[in-house]
C-alpha cells in the first residue's frame, strides 16, 4: 500500500509550479523534489541534524541531471565546499525500504563526502569536523506537496504497514491524510496524478489514507491527529464493489488506500506494505 505523508514546518508554503506542487520556505522546487541549501559554518554531523530539523537529509546526488541542478545552486555562492551523504548502492537514498540516518564518529579519522568548488563542484572526501566554508544541501523526504485551505497533502515515497506509515507521518509532524471536502479529493487526485509521473519512484499503484473500519466493521473513519471522524456517505469515492472486507487470500480488509488510475477507494489488509500520503496543517491557507 501507498502511504501519503504530510510535514508540518512553522514556516509560510511557496507554490512553486502552475502545476500546484510547493515546497516550504526556502526550499526550491526539482523533479517533484524540494532542496535547501544551508549556510556556511557547519561539520557534517551538524549539517545532517540541520537537515533533520527541516524534515529533510543531506543530499544523496542520483543523476548527472541532478547534479547540474546542486551546481546551480552553488555556482554563485562563496563555499570552498557543500556536504552531501554518500550512498555505496548508487541509489538515492528515498527510494529505499527505511530511512536510516547516518551517524558520523567526529572522534575518528572518517572522511564524508563533500562538494569541492576548487573541483568544479565535483566530489571529494573530507575531515568530517571541518567548518569553514562548507555549506550543505538538502533534499525533502517526502515529493513536493500540494495544499488546499484546510491542509497540505506529501507522498513520503517509503513503504510500510498502515500502522508504520501513520508513525512516519507522525515523525514529520503531521498524519496519513484524510480527505475532507470534493476540493480536497480533486486536489489530491490531480497531485497523485503529477507525481506518479516521476521517475524516480517505482510504480505507483496505491497510496494509503487515514480511512479505517477496525474499530466496527463497515463504520469507516478518518483517524488523524488523534482524532476519529466519521467519513459522511455523500463525501466516498469507493471503486465498485467496494469495500468488501476479504482480499485474495482471504484476510479481512479495514485499512483505506486510493487506487490509480483513478485514485478511487479501496480496502485492503492493514498489513501490505503501501507507501504513505500524509497531511500537514496548512500555516498559510488559501483565502480566496
Amino acid at each position: 500500500m501507498v502511504h501519503f505523508i504530510a510535514y508540518v514546518m512553522a514556516t509560510a508554503f511557496v507554490t512553486v509550479t502552475a502545476s500546484q506542487l510547493e515546497c516550504p520556505d526556502g526550499f526550491s522546487l526539482y523533479k517533484n523534489y524540494c532542496y535547501y541549501l544551508g549556510d556556511a559554518g557547519y561539520d557534517f554531523n551538524e549539517a545532517e541534524d540541520e537537515c533533520d530539523e527541516k524534515h529533510s537529509e543531506l543530499v544523496t546526488i542520483s543523476s548527472s541531471k541532478e547534479k547540474t541542478f546542486i551546481k546551480k545552486l552553488l555556482k554563485d555562492d562563496d563555499a570552498t565546499g557543500a556536504w552531501i551523504r554518500a550512498d555505496e548502492s548508487g541509489r538515492d537514498a528515498l527510494t529505499k525500504a527505511k530511512f536510516v540516518k547516518k551517524v558520523v564518529d567526529k572522534t575518528s579519522d572518517r572522511k564524508c563526502d563533500a562538494l569541492s568548488s576548487a573541483l568544479a563542484w565535483k566530489r571529494e572526501e573530507k575531515d568530517c569536523d571541518i567548518k569553514d566554508g562548507m555549506k550543505f544541501v538538502c533534499k525533502t523526504r517526502t515529493l513536493a506537496q500540494t495544499c488546499t485551505s484546510r491542509t497540505c497533502f506529501a507522498l513520503f515515497p517509503e513503504r510500510d504497514y498502515h500502522s508504520g506509515a501513520q508513525t512516519q507521518c507522525e515523525s514529520l509532524g503531521g498524519s496519513l491524510a484524510s480527505i475532507r471536502s470534493e476540493e480536497e479529493s480533486k486536489a489530491v487526485k490531480a497531485y497523485l496524478d503529477k507525481v506518479s509521473g516521476n521517475t524516480q519512484l517505482f510504480a505507483l499503484h496505491d497510496v494509503w489514507t487515514a480511512g479505517s473500519d477496525e474499530d466496527t466493521e463497515t463504520e469507516w473513519y478518518w483517524h488523524t491527529d488523534g482524532e476519529k471522524v466519521k467519513i459522511p456517505d455523500d463525501l466516498t469515492d469507493w471503486k465498485t464493489d467496494e469495500p468488501n472486507n476479504v482480499d485474495t487470500r482471504g484476510r479481512s480488509e479495514n485499512c483505506m488506500v486510493m487506487v490509480s488510475p483513478d485514485w478511487k477507494w479501496n480496502d485492503v489488509n492493514c498489513r501490505e506494505w503501501k507507501v504513505s500520503l500524509c497531511e500537514i496543517p496548512n500555516v498559510n491557507p488559501i483565502t480566496g
